[in-house]
């Protein structure tokens, strides 16, 4: 009789302790309200809905940047929702939110489950965070231009654009394990879906790093008040990795497919000189190069060259770009035109989108002068604010087109 009585107590006591939640559906959106935090998800597709979490019930504007489509035809669910759960159901999917801690259960029609969230803490003082059940079996790929791994299963990701940080474990200028200049945080599981963080900011993926029982993706940089905290992210149903980017893309934007030959062999060139021997850069040795390939016939489509066809300052170094040749470089119109010469399609040149001044072009000074610095008196002050297209119409007609005109054709 005791150990019954302790029993009651005990699930009375978790019964009035529970948050009470309130839900309101408007359209593909359903909004569920509780004490500590506002859970809203948006259909976009019958397998695919976006996830929002707002500790504050404020929930920001859509932004632009990141995500170009937001309205959505009316998507057909169905919902049942009882004391404990709320369940949803697609064409594709069958979603469960538990009332106790909002926390989200996706299946597919057959019933299996695809993605499962745990109890974790979601908002912290300067970013957001979400864990997840990791299955037995389950990989992952994704995350943008990687250097390290396909196969991100027990590695930890950090999403930013960044050479790296610390020793170098290999050979070169970049801290492999790190390094990405075009990260996405996007990211694929061979249990047939996807998941998309609406972030600009920072990400770190905990892929099973941590632990064999889950994973984890945290935005850093977010800081409390001003409603600056949201957790937002996309579930993406394939179950195949082509339809899951199909829908990504949807959101994103499509992009356009690129001409033939950019599908074949890129060659890149430090046209006879690497970092620290750029004085033996030349304007022939990518044109010798070019015909040896053809020589031995190596096909190839595209060639480019790295950061020294280009004249350093003292202020940036090689981090800035006043477009102008080096000087080892006597006839750069000649030497585009042997290349074209040997069947080459299009020739590019690296550049830097941070200006600097140079012995024949002051394209620092021009665009302070005409307001087309992003960040005015700050170091790295010569980066063009390309937010504006004013500024961006600037730098292609007094920086970019200075090798356009002479060849380049992509940089």
């Amino acid at each position: 009789m005791k150990y019954t009585l302790q029993i009651f107590f005990l699930c009375l006591m978790t019964k009035l302790g529970a948050q009470p939640v309130t839900m309101m559906r408007d359209g593909n959106d359903i909004l569920l309200s509780a004490s500590n935090e506002d859970l809203r998800i948006e259909f976009c597709a019958t397998d695919m809905f976006r996830i929002r979490r707002s500790p504050d019930k404020f929930f920001r504007e859509n932004e632009q940047w990141m995500v170009r489509k937001y309205d959505f035809s009316p998507v057909e669910f169905k919902t049942d929702d009882r004391a404990d759960t709320l369940y949803i159901e697609t064409l594709d999917l069958k979603v469960r939110v538990a009332k106790s801690n909002l926390l989200i259960e996706v299946r597919n029609k057959t019933g299996k489950t695809l993605y499962s969230e745990q109890a974790s803490q979601h908002f912290f003082p300067d970013s957001v965070r979400n864990q997840v059940a990791l299955g037995v079996d389950e990989h992952f790929f994704g995350f943008g231009e990687r250097m390290d791994f396909l196969d991100q299963r027990g590695k930890k990701v950090y999403l930013n654009v960044e050479l790296g940080r610390g020793s170098k474990p290999a050979v070169g200028g970049k801290d492999i394990l790190r390094a990405n200049y075009c990260p996405v945080p996007l990211m694929i599981s061979t249990y047939g879906y996807g998941i998309f963080f609406h972030t600009a900011f920072p990400t770190l993926w905990d892929m099973g790093w941590s632990s064999r029982k889950y994973y984890s993706m945290c935005a850093h940089g977010q800081t409390v008040g001003a409603h600056n905290l949201e957790l937002d992210y996309y579930f993406i149903y394939g179950p195949d990795m082509y339809r899951i980017v199909d829908s990504y893309t949807t959101l994103t934007g499509k992009s356009p497919m690129l001409p033939r030959y950019a599908m074949g062999l890129h060659v890149g060139t430090y046209a006879g000189g690497t970092w620290k021997f750029e004085s033996e850069t030349n304007d022939r040795y990518a044109v010798e190069l070019a015909r040896r390939l053809r020589a031995e016939e190596i096909p190839s489509d595209l060639l480019w060259f790295d950061s020294t066809w280009r004249f350093f300052n003292t202020t940036f170094g090689n981090g800035g770009c006043t477009f102008e040749w080096r000087e080892t470089f006597l006839d750069p119109e000649k030497m585009f035109k042997d290349l074209y010469a040997e069947h080459i399609k299009a020739v590019g040149l690296h550049i830097r989108s941070i200006l600097y001044n140079g012995p024949h072009y002051k394209l620092l000074d021009q665009a302070r002068e005409a307001g087309n610095v992003l960040m005015p008196h700050a170091e790295n002050e010569g980066l063009v604010n390309f937010f504006d297209s004013t500024a961006v119409n600037w730098w292609w007609e007094n920086g970019a087109k200075k090798v356009t005109a002479l060849g380049a054709r992509f940089f």
